[in-house]
């Protein structure tokens, strides 16, 4: 045991902002201490672990890293009898490791970076060796960095949203972008339950969160290089765009210029759409409106009259008459079409509902139908016992083991010494919600549950998914549907389609919701088919994952994550952005998509993130139009304005 001399790498970074004379660890003028490296933070860790938690090679020993690393040991623990080591060392190698890194835990906090820097000591190719195996791993075969930028665009904190939000094309500082829940997501992805303090499923532990805090500062340091370089790249794109369209107009009228032109100006529209501030998606529209004057100037009849009306200077006028003339002018044509349409990607506003007339004050909460009857009356509502769980759900719930519940069943046995294991009852308003999204589903409407954080979204779609099986199995059975749906149609058919169902979340949510699913239904009743990555990487997904299963679809969920469903949009769907009120339609590139098959119902979480006419919209509209019901979900509908939520409807 260290003595208490000895800081932990928390304690340590909040001593080096303070004032105090006495600290002599890279005493500067700014009096910070620099953000140790990746492989050095991972080092700091594993000794901070060991001394003040007592684990001797966390993360190492925790299985959802291990699952993450493909690894049952740390890189300087020799792996058991058959298996592989992480990095492919020797023996030799792993003996060198293993010194080196236990010399470098009984160092002092204060010590850590001198001694990760050493070179000649004796532990110098060990210490070379494992810092490089690390930095390796972290970015190319873990694909951490990639992870946690995907995450951060997937949770709004992405590099587009945040320039949009600050609005002078420059990232606000690290600490003042908001990322916590960022962190705590990944810290959950990465760690599982050992990494989160006790009795909280989503707040780490603070060496964890020490650890997260310095992930992110790398990357946000190479995010916010890049914006400062492409800002640079921008303005000079700018001056060069228009000196050629300047030069285009007059002495170097030639066939080649223009198109150096539209070169230039679209790399410089690729600049303004990664930006997606104010200034930048009002000059995209600027460029699109001056291409569309181009367009039209190029088709321009010979005696020089247009059929539609052109507003470019007559100098460009005159110079585009001309190029009209010569050979290249087709091409030159289908170039700027080209351009045009690409624009017409970047997420601009879908067409806008005039909200100046209408009272907020008159809205309603959608559930007045509902509202004023007790629990015992939902549930006869709902033709259910509320005796007894809902249908195909686990009968308890531990409320303070965030473990998966599928691999450790006794977390839904009862047990008695334990005051956290209690019966998984919905609340009142998780029955409401049912019942109001049961009745949209009969109707065949779309819904949009947009109950706050924390208050049981994901409960109420797998209840409502859960009960929609049941009722069918009820219908085929009995002849008609249970409590108040009775006398009802499935959208004026006879029974509910023998269809599977898919939940769509992002990707930093899906182990979570993955295991919410496996806490809420019981074993064996559904399948929970994993639904990432792209096209490309999913070949033969259908045949050899999906059609495994031994379960009627109507009892398979697939969870998918937003990249991939969009992935699969942009191979399947065919689309145009210049006229957003028609609907996608199916490509011939169906095989190996979610869009060869019907679905039951699609859950899409964070359905804000298709508010703008993004790829996600298009994908998302595809599956509504694949999809027998669709449930939005989100706890912020209206991320800037109160038209988000038409355009999401």
């Amino acid at each position: 045991m260290w003595g208490r001399a000895d800081l932990s790498f928390s304690q340590l970074s909040s001593l080096n902002n303070s004032n105090s004379s006495n600290n002599n660890i890279n005493n500067n003028n700014n009096n910070k201490m620099p953000s140790p490296p990746i492989a050095v933070a991972f080092l700091m860790f594993t000794a901070d672990m060991r001394r003040i938690v007592g684990v001797e090679d966390a993360p190492w020993c925790w299985p959802t890293w291990q699952s993450r690393v493909k690894s049952l040991t740390a890189p300087w623990v020799e792996p058991a009898e058959g298996a592989t080591h992480i990095f492919g060392w020797t023996q030799n190698q792993i003996r060198d490791a293993k010194a080196y890194v236990d010399e470098f835990c009984k160092k002092l906090v204060s010590q850590h970076l001198t001694f990760a820097r050493t070179k000649g000591d004796d532990y110098h190719e060990a210490r070379d060796l494992l810092q490089r195996s690390l930095v390796k791993a972290w970015d190319k075969t873990w694909g951490l960095p990639h992870l946690i930028r995907t995450t951060l665009t997937a949770m709004g904190k992405g590099r587009t949203a945040l320039l949009a939000e600050h609005g002078d094309r420059q990232l606000p500082p690290i600490e003042m972008a908001d990322l916590m829940a960022v962190k705590e997501h990944i810290a959950f992805e990465l760690f599982g339950a050992e990494g989160m303090k006790k009795n909280s499923r989503n707040k780490p532990i603070i060496q964890v969160l020490e650890l997260m805090n310095n992930w992110f500062y790398q990357i946000w340091c190479g995010i916010t290089m890049k914006v400062k370089r492409d800002q640079a790249a921008m303005e000079k794109l700018e001056v060069e765009t228009a000196a050629l369209l300047k030069k285009f107009e007059g002495e170097g009228r030639n066939p080649a210029t223009f198109r150096a032109y539209l070169k230039k100006s679209k790399m410089l529209m690729r600049y303004y759409q990664d930006f997606g501030d104010k200034p930048s998606i009002e000059a995209i529209k600027e460029h699109r409106t001056k291409l569309d004057n181009i367009r039209k100037a190029l088709a321009m009849k010979e005696d020089g009259t247009a059929e539609e009306d052109i507003k470019l200077s007559s100098a460009l006028r005159a110079s585009l008459v001309w190029l009209s003339t010569q050979a290249q002018h087709d091409s030159i044509s289908d170039e700027v079409c080209e351009q045009i349409h690409s624009l017409a990607n970047d997420e601009f506003e879908l067409p806008a509902l005039d909200l100046a007339s209408v009272s907020l004050n008159e809205w309603e909460s959608g559930v007045e139908a509902w509202e004023k009857l007790q629990v015992s009356e939902l549930y006869r509502y709902l033709g259910l016992d509320e005796e007894k769980p809902l249908p195909f759900f686990n009968k308890y719930i531990d409320l303070a083991d965030s473990r998966d519940a599928w691999a450790h069943p006794a977390l839904v046995e009862a047990d008695e010494g334990n005051p956290n294991r209690i019966l998984l009852r919905p609340h009142w308003h998780q029955l409401v919600g049912m019942c109001k999204m049961l009745d949209c589903l009969f109707d065949g409407k779309p819904v949009l549950l947009m109950d706050g954080v924390g208050l049981g979204k994901t409960l109420q779609v797998v209840g409502v998914i859960a009960i929609l099986a049941y009722y069918r199995t009820v219908k085929k059975e009995k002849g008609v549907f249970p409590g108040a749906f009775a006398e009802r149609l499935f959208q004026e058919g006879d029974n509910i389609p023998e269809l599977p169902s898919m939940i769509v979340v992002p990707p930093s949510l899906r182990q979570q919701v993955e295991t919410e699913l496996h806490r809420y239904l019981t074993r064996g009743v559904f399948d929970i088919m994993l639904y990432e990555g792209t096209v490309v990487s999913r070949s033969g997904y259908w045949e050899h994952t999906w059609d495994r299963s031994v379960l009627n679809e109507c009892h398979r969920i697939l969870l998918a994550t937003a990249p991939a469903i969009t992935s699969d949009g942009s191979n399947a769907l065919v689309y145009n952005t210049l006229s957003p009120h028609i609907p996608p339609t199916r490509t011939g590139m169906l095989m190996d998509t979610i869009y060869q098959k019907d679905w039951l119902l699609a859950v899409v979480d964070e359905m804000h993130c298709a508010r703008n006419m993004s790829r996600t919209f298009w994908s998302v509209w595809g599956l509504q139009i694949q999809s027998r019901g669709v449930i939005g979900m989100t706890a912020t509908p209206v991320m800037s304005k109160i038209r988000d939520l038409w355009h999401i409807g």
